[in-house]
């Protein structure tokens, strides 16, 4: 009875938490309070109330022996070490599943972008070494890691603005 009589309330309760953060209905503090526990907070904020101003995306700068530098992202997303392609400042064409693997690299590089996670950077920059180096006879060997946020501002009409390249984390593997 309890169960049922839940699983009929969680949803409205959770489709209005919703409308509250699209219109100008406000949910008394007791019923906001009893959300939480539950997880039931809700939010639409992907596209409303303010659209993203930029697209984003993350680059791992490696530098080869021989000076040649490569974007090891879609590399160790796809588990394929042949997949880190010369390095272009371009946006992708795909900023999704081509580039990223999946949404959990993306997810993954959004968490650790933060400044309080420099210990995460550095994890992943030795991890890129030592996946890249352990790979390969014959193969040039990676010398140095750099994560990098891109961003290029999205302006009207759609049209991109400058990039703009911000380094999180550079990384000598040994």
């Amino acid at each position: 009875m309890v169960g049922n009589l839940l699983v009929a309330v969680f949803p409205i309760l959770a489709l209005a938490w919703n409308v509250t953060t699209v219109s100008a209905f406000t949910l008394p503090a007791g019923v906001r309070q009893a959300g939480f526990g539950p997880g039931l907070h809700q939010a639409w904020e992907m596209f409303a109330p303010g659209p993203p101003r930029a697209t984003e995306w993350y680059l791992l700068v490696g530098t080869l022996d021989d000076r040649q530098r490569v974007n090891l992202v879609p590399a160790l997303a796809s588990g394929n070490i042949a997949r880190a392609p010369a390095l272009t400042w371009e946006r992708p064409e795909e900023i999704g599943s081509n580039y990223y693997g999946d949404k959990s690299w993306r997810k993954y590089l959004d968490a650790i972008a933060r400044p309080s996670t420099t210990g995460d950077q550095r994890r992943l920059a030795a991890y890129a070494c030592r996946t890249w180096n352990g790979h390969g006879e014959g193969r040039r060997r990676l010398t140095s890691v750099q994560l990098v946020a891109a961003s290029e501002p999205t302006l009207p009409g759609g049209e991109a603005g400058d990039l703009a390249v911000r380094e999180l984390e550079r990384f000598t593997c040994s």
